[in-house]
């Protein structure tokens, strides 16, 4: 498990631990990725939004 806010806190570049954060939700769902990445559904909806934006350009 990860403490989300404690390592985004902390790091320099939150980039990588965000995409995998993103990539696990797309595998198993906002709120799974949530509860393993001790977060909010909310903020994995957050991050999972820029990609979907992307996808469709």
């Amino acid at each position: 498990m990860y403490q989300y806010y404690q390592l985004i806190k902390n790091s320099k570049d939150p980039v990588p631990f965000r995409t995998e954060m993103v990539k696990y939700a797309i595998e198993n769902g906002n709120k799974p990725a949530a509860k393993n990445f001790q977060t909010t559904p909310k903020t994995v909806r957050k991050w999972r939004k820029p990609l979907r934006r992307k996808r469709k350009e």
